[in-house]
């Protein structure tokens, strides 16, 4: 006898399977009906036409389009205003979710790049300025 959760194959006392604790029900044991050849058909996948197989979401939070990340990178290009988009898309309410993870993802993005600008600039910069005072002579 197997589990109907699982699968496991349990002992013929068990009341419960040992692999994920689901409560064995007690049956009579049926031999399974045999299954002839001529009633299982094969079934095809049905054909959709590409307009319905590309978005089935629904309405709440369509997809993003392109000229709209368009129009956020134009946006993102203002130095007080990217600050404020990203803020209000990455945490705000109602806000569609492939836009938010787009945004916490530039929030990482902008992290990480300052992170790496400040340690490249501490291990080039004494580097640097001995290249200035021995250009300067």
């Amino acid at each position: 006898m197997r589990c109907s959760n699982c699968g496991n194959e349990l002992e013929p006392g068990d009341a419960f399977c040992i692999n994920c604790g689901e409560k064995v029900k007690k049956r009579d044991p049926e031999p399974p009906a045999p299954v002839r050849q001529e009633e299982v058909a094969p079934q095809r996948a049905k054909e959709t036409p590409r307009e319905e197989a590309s978005y089935s979401g629904g309405d709440l939070y369509p997809p993003v389009g392109v000229f709209k990340f368009i129009g956020i990178f134009i946006l993102m290009s203002i130095p007080i205003v990217n600050l404020f988009i990203i803020v209000k898309s990455a945490f705000g309410r109602n806000v569609n979710p492939s836009l938010r993870n787009f945004m916490r993802a530039m929030i990482l993005f902008i992290i990480i790049s300052g992170v790496l600008f400040v340690l490249s600039w501490t291990y080039i910069a004494p580097y640097i300025e001995d290249m200035l005072v021995w250009i300067t002579g």
